[in-house]
């Protein structure tokens, strides 16, 4: 034998303990017995270069090198080669690439997550691996909750701040936490997830869905109810007759109109589903929705009135159904006011001193919907409440008249001899006031008592002179009053009749002779169920 052919039969026998060892990638984990090696390939494994695996797989495959057998099984998707062209993420049968990159290389193939031998020379190929099944899309699907339908719209944010989604169909409907269901051409929209309303969720998320959705527009909106708002970034997702869009954006206390969109006819159509991502600015609202962020509002001279006669003018605008407009009002001197609201917007106002006391409210007392109260006042600060009657958005203008000094008659009597002139001050001012403006009442249908009391209304006169009331609004049918006018202090006990089976509400107006904030506004409302 020659030297020559001495270290050629070593090098074959170098090469071949080479070809049988089994080798796993340093991502994974391996167990050796006395006949193979296991590999068990883990969610997240890196292959070499850097790419994260897909999400679900299944079982790997196995390849054979010498004697020796190795097999992998896959836990969460197989490991991505790019020299052996093999299938990755979702863990597709592989067809028995190369062992070996090539000499030198020493590089780890895989073949549908079964293991290929390293080596410095080429080595056999691997067994054909078995489908990993499972799917590496990781789309929306996987997040949502809630149902679905022909129309979807998901919120979703990730802390303990309670946010609310609220959509409106094409009758106008606003589907919320406080209207869960809503109704349009026959057709459902449902609420079916609402998170953080008493306890911080995890994963908090909103959905409302139709399984059949009415033709027309739609319009997104974001709201956060949270007692101590705080700045939220949120996403939501819109999906209608197969389209996808996502969109995101940041509320802290406003409501934020996302988008809105068209289905039927008029809806524009695309060839491929797109994902959108738009950020979006918080609305900006024009008087603040608490006393701490109130407008000040500053009276001035009436062109048209007296001396004594101020007033002032201020446009606003309610920009969602639950936007409240605050307004701050300082007075030096004991005047009459009055505080009214003009244009299109059925508005509801009511009247606080400085303490937050709420003195006066009213609903219709004005026109065309508009709230007016008119009452005497002392030197101080006071703060006006503005909303929307039932949700209602839209512009009005608010209206403070103000009329400094107490009224006064004159009366003259002319005879033939002497003129006298009597000069008599009105110290007859009597000043409505109630118990409560709002009086709430629960009752299930079979179960509570009938008739039902709902509690008892106190009209009493807080001014001077006599106060002979009356309610001037029509009274429902469900509703029982034990007296609809008298003098002042008067015990009034308001009763539900039970002839009713869904929720209710009305407002009592009480008018007072020569009241000084004639008419006053009472609501009453009932949350009727079975």
């Amino acid at each position: 034998m020659t030297t020559k052919t001495f270290f050629l039969m070593l090098a074959v026998i170098f090469l071949s303990l080479i070809l049988a060892i089994p080798a796993c990638s340093p991502s994974v984990d391996c167990e050796e017995d006395s006949e193979h090696v296991e590999c068990d390939v883990t969610a997240g494994a890196i292959d070499k270069d850097g790419l994260q695996q897909g999400k679900g797989g299944g079982s790997g495959s196995s390849s054979t090198a010498g004697s020796s057998s190795t097999s992998s099984t896959s836990a969460a998707g197989g490991v991505s080669s790019t020299e052996a062209g093999a299938a990755a993420g979702a863990g597709a049968t592989g067809a028995g690439g190369a062992g070996i990159a090539g000499v030198g290389v020493g590089t780890i193939g895989a073949v549908g997550g079964g293991v290929v031998v390293v080596g410095a020379a080429a080595g056999s190929s691997g067994g054909e691996g078995s489908s990993g099944g499972g799917d590496s899309d990781n789309g929306s699907d996987d997040i949502l909750k809630g149902s679905s339908g022909e129309v979807r719209v998901n919120l979703r944010w990730s802390s303990c701040q309670d946010l609310d989604l609220f959509v409106t169909d094409p009758c106008q409907n606003n589907i919320s936490f406080g209207n869960t269901t809503a109704t349009c051409d026959d057709k459902q929209g449902t609420l079916d997830v609402d998170a953080n309303v008493s306890t911080c969720s995890d994963n908090p998320q909103e959905n409302i869905f139709w399984t059949e959705a009415p033709s027309g527009s739609y319009t997104v909106g974001v709201i956060n109810s949270d007692s101590t708002p705080e700045a939220t970034p949120f996403t939501v997702t819109v999906e209608r007759q197969g389209e996808r869009e996502e969109f995101t954006g940041t509320t802290t206390n406003n409501a934020v109109t996302v988008t809105s969109f068209t289905i039927g006819e008029e809806q524009t159509t695309t060839t491929t589903t797109t994902t959108t991502t738009t950020t979006l600015a918080t609305v900006t609202d024009d008087h603040g929705n608490t006393r701490e962020d109130a407008t000040v509002i500053q009276l001035t001279q009436d062109p048209t009135g007296g001396a004594n006669e101020f007033e002032s003018l201020t446009s606003a605008e309610i920009e969602t159904e639950d936007d409240i407009d605050y307004f701050q009002l300082t007075i030096t001197t004991f005047g009459v006011i009055t505080i009214e609201t003009t244009g299109d917007l059925d508005t509801t106002g009511s009247l606080e001193n400085s303490e937050g006391t709420t003195t006066d409210t009213d609903d219709d007392g004005g026109q065309s919907g508009n709230f007016l109260i008119t009452r005497e006042l002392n030197a101080g600060t006071y703060y006006i409440k503005v909303t929307g009657f039932s949700g209602n958005t839209g512009a009005y203008t608010l209206d403070v008249d103000f009329v400094e000094g107490a009224t006064a008659t004159t009366s003259t009597t002319t005879t033939t001899t002497t003129t006298t002139t009597t000069t008599t001050v009105n110290t007859d001012n009597p000043t409505i006031g109630v118990s409560s403006f709002t009086y709430d009442f629960n009752h299930i249908v079979g179960t509570t008592s009938c008739p039902q009391t709902i509690g008892t209304l106190e009209i009493t006169n807080t001014g001077t002179g006599t106060l002979n009331w009356a309610i001037g609004s029509t009274i429902p049918e469900w509703l029982d009053v034990s007296a609809t006018s008298g003098t002042a202090p008067s015990q009034v006990t308001l009763q539900f009749d039970c002839s009713e089976t869904s929720s209710v509400q009305t407002g009592l107006t009480i008018t007072g002779t020569g009241a000084s904030n004639s008419p006053v506004q009472v609501t009453i409302t009932g949350n009727i169920s079975n």
